[in-house]
């Protein structure tokens, strides 16, 4: 089976500040971005109220997990799924922190944040996997460092018989495939056996591989050194089912309004 993965940080619905891209002026541009691509597996990061009902009304192929209420906002890391090509076994959602099962914030982390899963099978082929979705602290790199080092040791615990898995997320770290440049904590996952899915299909970065904007597209501004790169789809298989096709950044858009100030990323992936 070949199938698509998604992962956006949406940016909450509850933003009056965002001007001509408030929720509800982008949404549409939001959802037609999603349908352009068809992803048949999302995750998505600080899903809100407001962008739940419109998911609810406009993206009726698709089924959902809400995963922790991962701030004051009702912010969660949702994954969603079609249903025609996936089955749902099995899920759960942990609060990155030193009490993963409270709700609660460590490691001087300004917002309380979290991670959910879900076990599905491929209805196609009948194989199993895990996908694992989070949203990592925006200031504190200890509350990132320790964020991935309980990702790793819950996925452990997770992959039961070694099952293939796929991790979405925005690590607000950045990635590079030059290691003198690459952040500490996309290092660490690498070295832990995790795929990156934007290299592994012969991208490379470079000044355009950012993947936050903030609403300003391609005025935002060089980063020199720093790619950008900070929303990751991973893949961790010691079996080797996963083949990597295809994977891009999404810069759709119909400026001044975008789906985002986080742009989509997407990988095609067969899974075998």
């Amino acid at each position: 089976m070949t199938f698509r993965v998604m992962s956006l940080n949406i940016r909450g619905a509850d933003h009056p500040q965002d001007g001509v891209n408030q929720w509800d002026q982008r949404a549409p541009v939001n959802v037609v971005t999603i349908r352009r691509y068809a992803p048949d597996l999302i995750g998505f990061q600080e899903l809100q109220d407001g962008n739940l009902a419109t998911y609810q009304a406009e993206l009726t192929d698709y089924r959902y997990i809400l995963g922790n209420d991962a701030s004051e906002h009702s912010e969660h890391p949702s994954i969603f799924w079609k249903p025609s090509a996936l089955d749902l076994l099995d899920s759960g959602s942990f609060w990155i922190s030193e009490t993963p099962e409270v709700y609660s914030g460590s490691w001087n982390t300004d917002c309380v944040r979290a991670a959910t899963w879900v076990r599905l099978r491929d209805k196609s082929s009948g194989v199993d996997f895990l996908h694992l979705n989070t949203h990592l602290d925006h200031r504190s790199d200890w509350a990132r460092t320790e964020g991935c080092r309980l990702i790793v040791r819950r996925i452990i615990d997770l992959r039961l018989n070694d099952l293939p898995l796929i991790l979405t997320g925005d690590f607000n770290c950045d990635a590079h495939q030059n290691p003198a440049l690459s952040d500490h904590n996309y290092r660490f996952l690498i070295d832990s056996g995790f795929v990156d899915t934007y290299l592994a299909a012969g991208n490379s970065d470079s000044d355009q591989s950012n993947t936050f904007h903030g609403f300003q597209g391609y005025e935002f501004a060089d980063f020199g050194d720093w790619t950008g790169r900070i929303d990751w789809l991973l893949t961790l298989d010691g079996a080797q089912r996963f083949q990597v096709k295809s994977a891009t950044i999404i810069r759709d858009n119909a400026a001044p309004v975008y789906p985002s100030d986080h742009y989509p990323i997407m990988a095609q992936l067969a899974l075998g």
